[in-house]
């Protein structure tokens, strides 16, 4: 990969409600600069949390913490600034019900200083995102939600290579011409929360998941597009251990060869992923991964759903219907120790084992 230097020099406004919490089934919104906030808290010894699969659910996280609520929802009179980054453009409060509608925005300029095409000299690399989120809160154990975003953007060159051999923007999805070389694309996600008990969720969604600890992971990544998926998200021994089951419909970036619509849709297949997190001690986690990738597409066609990946068992699948399924599987280990408050040591291992 050649280098590159990819700066964002200049945010006109980002208008997100990034921290916004009230039903315990909601998740904490999944972005890498809103779980920065929260590193420092959750990793503390003692505070017996899964900080290796996220999102987190919000009835695990300990809310009650100043500098978290300095980022929190708040509701009532405020001055302008508070209102444009912490106070929800639409609250509507009943009994045992809550419904909050915010804008969001996002305008930015990127520059490339490891190109020296003519491209470069003759685009301004710009991204404008303009959307919306919905959030209802329904009995204090059913949450609801669902975004949605419009944008525009010229890309760099090393990203502009990606989108014209898939059509595709890179974690986004499929593209629109926009005006001189630049895209016109759009991104949603939503998902509906359960809360069973206090040690049993259930959510149903379209979105991302991401194992592990850090930035990025070896085991399941958030750098996907948007997929549905199931997640069965358990905790036992009092949180010291976590179990959670996600069952996926997934798509690569291959086309159908033999199509009758205008666009060949993409190659779909199934996703059956299980994560086994376990407190050793207040600094020790272990965490073992099961990543199941089922065939659904061959020269043939479409095949038949293969009822043995719902086996929620972490390993059965691989070791019994891997063999003769042709599935794909990758083996995972993550670790994580907490050395004090401020230094907290983690690595990952992956086996891909290919039938």
């Amino acid at each position: 990969m050649r280098p590159r230097l990819d700066i964002l020099v200049f945010t006109l406004l980002t208008f997100v409600s990034s921290f916004q919490l009230v039903g315990q089934s909601s998740f904490i919104d999944f972005s890498r600069s809103n779980y920065l906030r929260f590193d420092k808290h959750v990793t503390q010894k003692g505070f017996y949390l899964n900080e290796s699969f996220k999102p987190f659910l919000s009835s695990r996280v300990d809310l009650n913490i100043d500098s978290l609520n300095n980022c929190n929802t708040v509701k009532g009179q405020a001055k302008f600034k508070d209102k444009l980054k912490r106070e929800d453009l639409v609250w509507i409060e009943k009994e045992n019900f809550t419904l909050r509608i915010n804008p969001l925005f996002n305008f930015g300029l990127t520059v490339d200083l490891a190109d020296t095409t003519g491209r470069s000299d003759s685009l301004n690399f710009y991204q404008n995102t303009r959307g919306m989120e919905v959030r209802a809160d329904i009995l204090n154990k059913v949450h609801i939600y669902t975004a949605f975003w419009e944008n525009q953007s010229f890309l760099p060159n090393y990203q502009n290579d990606f989108v014209q051999q898939y059509n595709v923007i890179p974690g986004q999805g499929r593209i629109k011409p926009f005006k001189n070389g630049g895209y016109d694309f759009a991104m949603s996600n939503a998902y509906v929360s359960y809360d069973v008990n206090k040690n049993l969720n259930l959510k149903f969604g379209h979105g991302k998941n991401f194992v592990g600890n850090g930035y990025r992971s070896f085991l399941l990544s958030d750098n996907a597009f948007n997929y549905p998926h199931l997640s069965i998200n358990s905790i036992f021994l009092d949180g010291t251990v976590n179990y959670v089951n996600t069952y996926a419909s997934l798509q690569s970036l291959e086309r159908i060869p033999a199509h009758t619509t205008v666009e060949a849709p993409f190659i779909k297949k199934q996703g059956t992923f299980h994560y086994l997190n376990m407190h050793l001690g207040e600094s020790l986690q272990l965490g073992f991964f099961e990543g199941v990738i089922w065939q659904r597409w061959d020269t043939t066609g479409t095949l038949k759903f293969k009822p043995q990946s719902i086996i929620p068992v972490i390993g059965l699948n691989s070791i019994l219907f891997r063999p003769k399924s042709g599935a794909n599987v990758v083996y995972g280990l993550n670790l994580f120790f907490k050395v004090n408050k401020t230094i907290n040591l983690y690595a990952q291992m992956s086996v891909d084992d290919v039938s």
